[in-house]
């Protein structure tokens, strides 16, 4: 079954902060060159003169795009960590413990104090609006965008009289069509987003490092965006192409495609190159790392762990009824079968990818005589990012499309080799894999500890020699359970619990055998580490680690109590100078003989 809470927390945000941006780039490109070209009858789209657009199209063109990047703006705003808002009151700052800010400015006359005053007012974001003011802008700013562009086009289609043997399409007006889908989609999910959570969707914050990855991976596409718009405006001058022209030659070079249909031919421009590619394809190896962390780190778990969950909820009620061997063997059977369905149904994406990129090609370049099997070849060297240059695309449709499908190839093609990697690791680390947890007695907390420290020393070795992703079999994890087992539960005296706005998670278990603790360390639990998507040796750490924090806490509080203790036995005792005799005085005092010559 779906879970609501991980599309809220994870997959929501993660595609609406990737393709707003997106589209906010596809609509400048609507905006930067007009959308009709003068073609003669027996000429081609590439040989066409620029029609001016009129006014009206331009503002409702620039409005929308002002929208549309508004949304993004505060969509981004919304996800900022918590850890980097700023109080809102002075109650919120006393609570959190610190102390007010003290302003060292020179002194201010009135009217620069009330115009401090007045921008602080209206430009404090974290106090003038919530999140859920921002999910709001959010989701208007991307449907009034969409709304926009969608009338705009039909209405540009209608009076300006686009006729097919005289007049083209730039690739202006289907950057246009593109942003408009693309805006409709992200406040869709939104709009779902919203819904969930006001009726009871877990939407926190989520894993730290989970958040974290995927602010990156949106902070990354915006840059890389960017990156794409400012190269293209400068080769376009430099090399005299037309600006969306250079959008073009930008993503094919970045992507290291390089079909060869556009070059530099200047000095400058062949100079301006160097950096220019090393550089962005630089940004798209640290994008592309990303994207595979967020897809394996994601809150609720990566597409195979969603997998397995869905195979163990549907598989639960006989792995009750089995021993632990069995139901160990089981899950780990579950877990392996997971892996590989999540890499046929990313194996399924590349190929929907591949043929659907095939058919709009095959349409596209009708004019030029592709067939179909020259369409899939085509697409199949582009994803593979081979480039040969014996076929590359002249419409204006072509190539509008195939920069906005080679960036969706990215992400696709990215997951498809993680997922590869993990199932054929799996069966590789299985097969060769050291044992060196061997089980050993303890008698009392001082040999479990000791084993504890062991057991951290050979786990961080094989993590430091690359074996971070090994696995375990069932006699060491009944061997680690068993130094594990003195873990609180969460209602046991000595385990605290996390704070509010301490800089951590209110949602994320502190004690990592918490939950698993509670089902009595059962293999057949969903809260199973082998159901999660952190590495058993990561989560075998942290146990170990926090057992053995705990188990030292509490020897060092015995040993201050015995310390307190001894010290009382062996310090005298204190009496009342009120209820001590004079006499007893008198007779502890040392007894002299008197001097008769005084």
């Amino acid at each position: 079954m779906v879970r609501s809470h991980w599309l809220v927390r994870t997959v929501i945000p993660v595609v609406a902060g990737t393709l707003g941006p997106l589209a906010n780039a596809l609509s400048f490109c609507a905006v930067i060159q007009p959308w009709r070209i003068g073609i003669r009858v027996d000429g081609a789209e590439a040989e066409g003169k620029s029609i001016p657009d009129p006014a009206w199209l331009i503002a409702v063109n620039a409005i929308s795009l002002f929208f549309g990047v508004l949304a993004n703006i505060s969509f981004m705003r919304a996800l900022r960590p918590a850890a980097l808002r700023q109080p809102t009151s002075e109650k919120e700052t006393r609570s959190k413990g610190q102390q007010q800010p003290i302003d060292t400015s020179p002194v201010r006359t009135r009217l620069e104090q009330e115009q401090h005053a007045f921008l602080q007012m209206h430009f404090d974001w974290d106090r003038v609006f919530t999140r859920g003011h921002l999910a709001v802008i959010t989701i208007v700013g991307w449907y009034i965008a969409a709304i926009l562009l969608l009338a705009l086009i039909g209405g540009a289609t209608a009076t300006l009289q686009i006729r097919a043997q005289v007049d083209g399409k730039t690739q202006s007006f289907y950057y246009a069509t593109f942003a408009a889908v693309l805006y409709s989609i992200v406040a869709s999910l939104m709009t779902f987003a919203v819904y969930r959570v006001r009726h009871g969707a877990h939407s926190r914050g989520g894993r730290t490092k989970a958040r974290l990855g995927r602010n990156r991976l949106m902070t990354l596409t915006v840059l890389f965006l960017l990156y794409i718009l400012a190269g293209a405006g400068v080769f376009a001058r430099v090399e005299h192409w037309r600006y969306l022209d250079g959008v073009y030659w930008a993503d094919s070079t970045l992507l290291t495609i390089g079909f060869g249909d556009f070059m530099p031919t200047t000095h400058l421009g062949r100079a301006l190159m160097f950096p220019y590619a090393v550089v962005g394809i630089v940004i798209v190896a640290t994008t592309v790392f990303s994207i595979a962390q967020v897809a394996r780190d994601s809150d609720g778990g990566s597409a195979q762990i969603w997998i397995a969950r869905g195979l163990w909820g549907w598989w639960n009620g006989r792995l009750g009824e089995h021993s632990r061997e069995r139901q160990f063997k089981d899950m780990r059977g579950i877990r392996n079968l997971a892996s590989w369905i999540a890499l046929a149904l990313w194996g399924s994406a590349w190929v929907a990818l591949w043929l659907v990129g095939a058919t709009v090609f095959h349409a596209a370049e009708r004019e030029q005589g592709w067939s179909y099997f020259q369409s899939m070849y085509f697409s199949y060297t582009s994803l593979l990012v081979i480039g040969y240059g014996d076929f590359n695309p002249q419409s204006t449709f072509g190539k509008a499309f195939f920069v906005v499908w080679s960036l969706f190839a990215v992400p696709v093609v990215t997951i498809l080799i993680t997922s590869t990697a993990e199932a054929a690791g799996s069966v590789f680390l299985s097969a060769h894999r050291r044992k060196r947890h061997v089980h050993k007695t303890h008698n009392n907390n001082y040999d479990r500890h000791h084993l504890i420290a062991q057991a951290l020393i050979n786990l961080l070795r094989d993590h430091l020699d690359g074996a971070k992703n090994q696995t375990f079999d069932q006699g060491e994890w009944e061997y680690f359970i068993s130094l594990i087992k003195g873990a609180k539960t969460p209602e046991a005296p000595g385990v605290m619990a996390a704070q509010p706005d301490s800089g951590w998670d209110d949602d994320v278990d502190h004690e990592p055998t918490r939950n698993w603790h509670q089902d009595g360390f059962n293999y057949a639990s969903e809260h199973n580490p082998i159901m999660m998507s952190k590495p058993e040796m990561e989560w075998l750490m942290e146990s170990l680690l926090a057992e053995l924090t705990r188990g030292l806490g509490e020897m060092r509080g015995d040993m201050a109590k015995q310390q307190v203790g001894t010290k009382n036995e062996t310090t005298p005792e204190r009496r009342d100078p009120a209820s001590v005799d004079h006499a007893e005085i008198t007779s502890s005092l040392p007894q002299t003989t008197p001097n008769p010559q005084d």
